[in-house]
């Protein structure tokens, strides 16, 4: 549902390897993307930045909800 007209080609694996998370709506109307960070658990979503690599990464609909900023604490 999303290729390719959100994106051409929907890469499979995040910077560490792993398999990204994806879900949409019945109705293909909203789409989110989520990378399990560099420990691999999904964890709840906390809205904003994000100094921690452990965080998940997650976008959804054009945005990114929670995000990597600054100086990565490992």
């Amino acid at each position: 549902m999303l290729s390719p007209t959100y994106i051409k080609s929907l890469p499979q694996k995040d910077g560490w390897s792993r398999d990204y998370d994806f879900a949409t709506s019945g109705d293909g109307q909203v789409y989110g993307i989520r990378s399990a960070g560099k420990d691999g658990v999904l964890t709840d979503v906390v809205p904003g930045p994000t100094t921690l690599f452990d965080c998940d990464i997650v976008y959804s609909n054009g945005s990114f909800i929670q995000y990597p900023e600054g100086i990565q604490a490992q």
